[in-house]
């Protein structure tokens, strides 16, 4: 194959986590006696970690409770994280015949580490991304590289030899920065324009179409 390793994005990307990320987070502003928000509107406000979520859901006069709402979110995440989120269809197919053909796969992700780790077992099983690369305390997040050249540098491999999949502009300027082809998942929470006008080296409308980039 053209390529030997796959890096996923993973909200939005190979797993739709929408609802429960906005049922968590309207669980929290409700908590807090704030003006909810729905489905469509936090869909436009994921991608660049949970703390700007949390910030970009609060009102402009209401950032003093930013630390709050954070906290009581993540821990209501935390409790339902896996109650309507699902692997677009797809994926599965994907994934299988990438490990057949013995590409690496990973996971980068601006999802804490606990959670990212639960979820891609939890639909994947264990040991089918050899790299799972979530949020901790000191990693900075995407559109880092930091992270993703860690990967790189681990595989044994060349950034060259690197896809990188994606559903949001950030994902597209973290593989454009580790020098890594992109490719923009259009059916994730930011649509094909929007990766189009990051300048996606590639964007797909069905996660099969990543196979024929492979080739």
């Amino acid at each position: 194959m053209r390529y030997k390793a796959v890096i996923f994005d993973l909200d939005g990307t190979i797993v739709n986590t929408l609802i429960d990320l906005a049922n968590a987070m309207n669980y929290g502003l409700d908590r807090l006696k704030q003006p909810t928000h729905t489905v469509q509107k936090c869909m436009l406000m994921i991608g660049d970690g949970v703390s700007t979520f949390a910030k970009r859901a609060l009102k402009e006069n209401c950032q003093e409770l930013h630390q709050e709402l954070l906290e009581i979110m993540k821990q209501r995440y935390r409790e339902t994280f896996l109650k309507k989120a699902f692997v677009y269809d797809g994926i599965g197919e994907v994934v299988e015949t990438l490990r057949k053909a013995r590409i690496d796969l990973a996971v980068l992700t601006n999802k804490d580490q606990d959670i990212a780790e639960l979820m891609v077992e939890h639909f994947f099983g264990k040991g089918t991304f050899w790299h799972i690369a979530g949020v901790t305390n000191n990693k900075p997040i995407k559109p880092d590289p930091g992270e993703t050249l860690k990967i790189v540098k681990s595989s044994g491999f060349l950034s060259k030899d690197f896809l990188l999949v994606g559903d949001s502009p950030v994902d597209i300027e973290t593989a454009k920065a580790a020098n890594i082809c992109s490719v923009g998942a259009g059916w994730g929470f930011r649509g094909s324009e929007q990766l189009k006008a990051a300048k996606a080296d590639h964007v797909i409308d069905k996660p099969l179409e990543i196979l024929d980039l492979m080739a």
